[in-house]
């Protein structure tokens, strides 16, 4: 993983420039739909509310893979000029185990708790870089402020502290733009800026990014042959990168 990630940092240094932080007012909705090896697999549905003291997230999430279905209702709250998670908690279900999250952080230091089939265990550490991220697996509101806050990043690349918000386990994200790709939806297409992100011990993703907004219209995680597609851009019917695997092929 190691040299994989250092792999990405050449990449985006080499590739990508200072990106300017989207001004535009972010939408008060926005939909999302998830396919998994090319078939359609769940959506999210957000609701966001922009006040002078915080960005507020609601989103309701469902999901049906191999691995179970997943049914999460969300809220987050960041700061509106920095996009740092201030708070953010789930409740809902993972297959047949009801699931429950509050994350706080400050700085470097998250705390809160998780419940797992009813059991609560308090949970608090440090991550190891000052700048915090929150991570959900299928959660778009925390791919959007991290998007953000990228944007408004001085450097190229940066590193920041990631706690898994489901676990309370740290890792390391690395995040970075890395030139602009064009994405055809029908008859519109328009230049995003890509976000390549990796998380240390797993293969990197891309965001690309509406340039005016700072919202992802569509991610790529290559590994588990996962595309989301923002409906606002995409429709009903997007085009899939992955060819639905049939049943024999390798």
């Amino acid at each position: 993983m190691r040299n994989r990630s250092l792999f990405w940092i050449v990449l985006i240094a080499a590739c990508g420039g200072l990106v300017a932080p989207a001004t535009a007012k972010l939408p008060a909705t926005l939909g999302y739909t998830f396919f998994v090896d090319g078939q359609p697999v769940g959506r999210t549905d957000i609701r966001v509310v922009e006040t002078p003291g915080a960005l507020k997230f609601e989103s309701k999430t469902r999901v049906s893979t191999a691995s179970g279905t997943i049914e999460l209702t969300a809220q987050t709250e960041a700061d509106p000029k920095t996009f740092a998670v201030r708070q953010f908690s789930f409740k809902g279900t993972k297959g047949d185990r009801p699931v429950e999250t509050l994350v706080h952080v400050a700085g470097d230091s998250v705390y809160g708790e998780i419940a797992l089939g009813g059991t609560r265990t308090p949970k608090a550490l440090r991550l190891p870089k000052p700048r915090a991220v929150v991570f959900e697996d299928w959660l778009m509101e925390l791919e959007l402020l991290l998007a953000l806050t990228q944007a408004q990043s001085k450097q190229k690349t940066s590193v920041y502290g990631l706690v898994f918000a489901g676990s309370f386990l740290p890792a390391e994200l690395m995040a970075g733009f890395a030139g602009e790709v064009l994405v055809e939806a029908g008859e519109r297409s328009f230049a995003a800026r890509r976000l390549v992100v990796a998380i240390t011990g797993a293969a990197p993703f891309e965001s690309h990014v509406d340039p005016e907004r700072g919202v992802p219209v569509y991610l790529r995680f290559p590994a588990v042959r996962a595309e989301v597609f923002l409906d606002e851009v995409f429709g009903d019917n997007p085009v899939t990168y992955f060819v639905p695997t049939q049943k024999g092929d390798k």
